[in-house]
């Protein structure tokens, strides 16, 4: 069974790091020899909040609208081949395709169609082939 990809979210350290992965100068995950690990760093942009025009709702609370983008990076080593990028990226793709992530209280989170674009990312030692996945979302809440 492979090793889990270590994840990385916004001002966070590394999750899910394997027995013996090491981070190299540029805070890279390396496996156990010291090769590149494959990973998965998560930007969630937020774009404009909107106050709905619908009204308050029977407890006196608005809904807003906000519309972001969860941007998910995965890389791997350089020469490793795609097959392993590929079917990650398909995994997070299908699973975020159209979901609903929050539904309680009023709140409402729908992710929408994502998107995966090759080479956008770069490392300077250019050790890594990277692709990113663009999930655009909208998140409804009660103020």
């Amino acid at each position: 069974m492979a090793a889990p990809w270590p994840v990385r979210w916004p001002n966070s350290e590394w999750d899910q790091m394997p027995a013996g992965y090491t981070l190299s100068d540029g805070n890279m995950p390396l496996t156990a020899d010291g090769l590149p690990a494959p990973t998965i760093e998560v930007e969630v942009i937020g774009g404009r909040d909107d106050l709905l025009a619908v009204g308050a709702s029977e407890d006196g609370k608005r809904t807003s609208d906000l519309s972001g983008l969860l941007r998910v990076y995965l890389s791997v080593a350089q020469g490793v081949g795609l097959d392993d990028i590929t079917a990650k990226a398909d995994a997070i793709k299908l699973a975020l395709k159209r979901k609903t992530l929050i539904s309680e209280d009023g709140n409402r989170l729908v992710t929408e169609d994502p998107r995966a674009d090759d080479g956008v990312a770069a490392y300077e030692d250019g050790s890594r082939f990277c692709r990113m996945l663009s999930v655009p979302f909208t998140y409804l809440y009660r103020t």
